[in-house]
């Protein structure tokens, strides 16, 4: 019992201190700690409603690692069969367009074959985001076939917009003008319009969500997506991308706030 009670005064100790932050002067932070049964270690403003923003992942990192385990680590696998790719995968945001190009070069994959994928989840567009935010990295499609967690990159090199992947059927305009670069992205009509001067330095400019992130990662593989629940070939793949631990993933996704890691996590 005196090292219990050692340890919430710890406890408690760390949390005023976190609290205390001259950073949080104006600011509302409702905290509560309490046991699986109920028993309140901690509580400031507890009781008072706040929107929970960004720290509902702490939910959803404690929920995906009790079901699925801090080992677990996704597989998405693939098998060629003549002109058809089947892939079946448990959902991995971690994937990189290079992996995906490496699929493609490992099995040797033709033009305008048909992608067949099975994938557990699709909502595409959570319920959280409105129409205002869609354009946005941070609100990416969800789905569990897709590469760079749902994101694009709008770059400059030399005065001029690096060419974007065919693949993305995002169309690249550039309107010059005096200040730094700015971007106006319409996922509806696959166009991101450039105003401002280009820097000659390789630069970001801003990041976006795809459109269609599963079908955009099948033409990356160099056919067109074919949705199914079918079973896939009964042998073993042909190919298999085993992504990282659940822990580093959630590692990542609290530390950096990612969303789209937290999404595919549920």
């Amino acid at each position: 019992m005196i090292a219990f009670a050692l340890a919430l005064a710890l406890l408690q100790s760390s949390l005023d201190d976190a609290l205390n932050d001259p950073a949080l002067n104006g600011a509302l932070a409702g905290t509560c700690v309490m046991s699986l049964d109920g028993v309140e270690f901690y509580g400031r403003l507890a009781d008072v409603r706040l929107v929970p923003a960004s720290n509902q992942k702490l939910l959803t990192a404690a929920y995906a690692s009790s079901v699925l385990g801090m080992d677990f680590q996704p597989k998405t696998r693939f098998w060629k069969e003549r002109r058809n790719l089947y892939i079946d995968t448990s959902g991995d945001p971690t994937i990189t367009r290079d992996m995906l190009l490496d699929v493609k070069k490992k099995l040797r994959l033709g033009k305008d074959i048909a992608i067949h994928v099975r994938q557990p989840y699709r909502p595409a567009i959570p319920p959280s985001w409105e129409y205002d935010d869609l354009p946005h990295r941070y609100a990416a499609r969800v789905t569990a076939f897709c590469f760079d967690r749902g994101g694009f990159e709008v770059w400059a090199e030399g005065g001029k917009l690096r060419p974007m992947p065919q693949e993305y059927k995002i169309e690249l305009r550039h309107v010059p003008g005096d200040g730094d670069p700015k971007v106006d992205y319409r996922p509806d009509l696959r166009l991101a319009v450039v105003t401002g001067k280009l820097p000659s330095e390789a630069k970001m400019i801003e990041a976006f969500a795809m459109p269609d992130p599963d079908a955009i990662a099948a033409r990356t593989l160099g056919g067109t997506l074919v949705h199914t629940d079918e079973e896939p070939p009964a042998r073993d793949p042909d190919y298999v991308i085993t992504g990282p631990a659940l822990r580093d993933v959630l590692k990542e996704c609290l530390e950096k706030s990612d969303n789209n890691l937290a999404e595919n996590a549920i």
